[in-house]
């Protein structure tokens, strides 16, 4: 039944908690974009106590387009990183939406099980410790 699957909560991973810590306090700027409806991301977040950790939270319009790329625009401007500094995370790249790195930032698939295929501007990741390391790797290059 799809409102049953539809009002289910996801399961979180055991790197999510961790790792946002990790990232707001070391003030990174960090935001959901998601193409379900506001209403529905708060859910999911609040049931994993996660809605402190973002400081944005960018879903569809009244118009319910998908968040690519005015989302990200959006985002961009709200948080003032540049392009350069921006990191968008991605648990899908499939649908009509343009990739992020077809937008000028950097995208990563966190995969888990590295199933999905990836264009030569996106790479693919299978836990959020990985995220970790890349972004220190990536600051003191």
């Amino acid at each position: 039944d799809l409102s049953r699957e539809f009002s289910r909560i996801p399961a979180m991973h055991d790197d999510v908690v961790a790792t946002l810590h990790y990232f707001k306090e070391s003030g990174f700027f960090t935001a959901v974009l998601s193409s379900r409806p506001r209403s529905r991301v708060r859910e999911i977040l609040s049931a994993h106590s996660l809605s402190g950790f973002f400081d944005f939270i960018g879903t569809p319009g009244r118009t319910g387009e998908t968040p690519m790329p005015g989302l990200l625009e959006e985002v961009l401007t709200v948080s003032g990183v540049h392009r350069d500094g921006f990191i968008h995370i991605a648990d899908d790249l499939s649908g009509g939406n343009p990739g992020p790195g077809s937008l000028g930032v950097q995208s990563i698939l966190l995969d888990r099980y590295l199933a999905n295929p990836v264009d030569s501007k996106t790479f693919a990741i299978r836990s959020l410790e990985e995220l970790k390391y890349l972004v220190k790797h990536r600051s003191t290059t």
